[in-house]
């Protein structure tokens, strides 16, 4: 759904978006810097995360796309 620089950004999102099914918050380290990386699932079907990725969508996050993992 996003990541961001600021701890609190995230945790500003997982608060808007946690409604919408199971959040999760990941540190990610990129050179010096940390990184929060916010995912939203995992989703029964691709459509339920379509369904989401839709709603998502509706309050203006706009960068956040289905992951698939096999």
């Amino acid at each position: 759904a996003g990541t961001f620089s600021s701890k609190e950004n995230a945790n500003r999102l997982v608060n808007k978006i946690s409604a919408f099914g199971v959040t999760h918050t990941s540190e990610v380290t990129s050179g010096e810097n940390t990184l929060y990386r916010v995912k939203i699932g995992p989703f029964a079907s691709r459509e339920d995360g379509e369904m989401a990725l839709d709603k998502l969508k509706e309050i203006g996050i706009e960068d956040a796309r289905i992951i698939t993992v096999k």
